[in-house]
């Protein structure tokens, strides 16, 4: 399973372009009069946080184990919003050119967090395929 950890820079954080390629997105929280976390104390956060997930509980390493292993890629979540925004086209969802982009922008963001499985995607593109076809 390949994986990467990003971290943005201590003043603003990861661009919305890294952020739209994420698979998952992890906001350290911090007192509103200092928002901005120094990167070596994010660092040291999500990695005490990744190492307790890795040694944790054996029957919840367990338990997530199928999930993990029949996790979309990334190509595969991409393909699915992608289908997702034909769907919507032809339904006119959209009312501005304006607003495809923020919703596109909203359901990737929203794709990309769920622990979503293959065969979830399965599902979903089988009934955006039927609502498609019903609306033409």
């Amino acid at each position: 399973l390949d994986s990467a950890i990003l971290f943005g820079p201590e003043p603003r954080g990861l661009s919305n372009e890294e952020m739209k390629r994420a698979n998952i997105l992890v906001n350290i929280p911090s007192n509103p009069s200092n928002p901005v976390v120094n990167l070596s104390h994010a660092v040291s956060i999500i990695m005490y946080e990744v190492f307790n997930e890795a040694f944790g509980e054996r029957a919840e390493q367990e338990a997530n184990r199928s999930r993990l292993t029949d996790s979309p890629t990334a190509i595969e979540r991409a393909q699915f919003v992608d289908h997702l925004q034909e769907m919507l086209q032809d339904i006119d969802y959209f009312t501005t050119e304006r607003s495809v982009g923020s919703a596109m922008h909203n359901l990737n963001t929203l794709v990309n967090r769920l622990p979503l499985m293959t065969s979830d995607l399965r599902l979903l593109r089988g009934i955006i395929r039927k609502v498609s076809n019903a609306c033409k």
